[in-house]
């Protein structure tokens, strides 16, 4: 049924009115204004640029009075609703436009992979890398659970997959253990030991992302006689021959280029040790090592 002006009840104002008949005039006013914006627009009202009638469009969907003449205005509003309304309230229009630029958004993503070999940072100096990278966190943090949306994520979760810093990391040491059957030393990459020192003491302290931690964790299993550093042998063998030699562990306060360095390798492994960052083997060996801080003896059986 199509509520008119004739069909509220009066064709012409009087210049008196019950309160309730100007109530029904005003809601006829309104419907015929929705249609007229529909018939001009081809979509629905928008709360940020057409507030107003947006605004009075949610409010009478959401009613819930039974009053026959307002359920027939609901009932013609959520005909216009359903038949230009995509499922999060939104035009079908507004919903076309936001797909294009979801797959707009998607392709300059691929796109500046492919060129830069990295992500986009949110703090980088050009506008349009700042803006991709704040589509990716908005992406993310989004609580829209559709199909389509969903899609997009998967795609981009692969590419960050492929891109991240930490797992590019992780996969050139799955790459080197491959190679050589080792990790790599300190001598032959700082930077790469260092990254698997500190992020195995993340992950043995808890506090590393689940997925991160996941995945390192496999990374461990798949390898575990590997991720031993010849060099920490090499120094703890190192330390042990000094106190035979010295009588005394290493000191930190030492003029000796080489008793500072053991000193300093003794001390982060003591702090390693505490909180549980060392393998068991390793650890076992530091806390061997204890006892002979205050000793001025020679290690057993030297």
């Amino acid at each position: 049924m199509t509520i008119t002006k004739e069909a509220s009840g009066s064709q012409h104002r009087p210049d008196k009115i019950c309160r309730s008949e100007m109530r029904r005039l005003r809601l006829v006013e309104r419907l015929t204004g929705l249609k007229s914006f529909v018939e001009a627009n081809g979509r629905l009202p928008r709360t940020t640029e057409d507030r107003s009638l947006a605004a009075w469009m949610y409010h009478q969907l959401k009613g819930h009075t039974t009053d026959p003449f307002y359920v027939l205005v609901r009932e013609e509003i959520e005909g216009i609703h359903r038949e230009l309304g995509a499922p999060d309230g939104t035009s079908r229009s507004d919903e076309n436009a936001r797909r294009r630029r979801r797959a707009e958004r998607l392709l300059q993503l691929k796109a500046f992979t492919a060129e830069h070999g990295r992500l986009p940072n949110e703090r980088a100096e050009h506008k349009a890398e700042r803006s991709l990278a704040g589509w990716m966190r908005s992406l993310f943090s989004s609580r829209t659970a559709r199909p389509e949306y969903d899609q997009v994520r998967e795609e981009v979760e692969s590419i960050r997959r492929d891109h991240d810093a930490w797992s590019i990391q992780l996969r050139k040491l799955q790459d080197f253990i491959a190679a050589n059957g080792r990790r790599p030393t300190h001598a032959e990459n700082t930077a790469a030991a260092t990254w698997l020192d500190h992020n195995i003491a993340r992950l043995r302290e808890g506090r590393l992302h689940e997925k991160r931690a996941s995945e390192l964790s496999a990374f461990m299993e798949e390898c575990p006689d590997t991720l031993r550093s010849t060099e920490w042998d090499t120094n703890f063998i190192s330390v042990t021959a000094w106190f035979k030699a010295h009588g005394c562990l290493p000191r930190r306060r030492s003029n000796d280029p080489d008793e500072l360095r053991l000193a300093n390798w003794l001390n982060w492994n003591r702090r390693s040790h505490r909180v549980g960052a060392l393998s068991a083997t390793q650890s076992e060996r530091i806390a061997g090592l204890e006892p002979l801080r205050a000793s001025g003896r020679r290690l057993p059986g030297s």
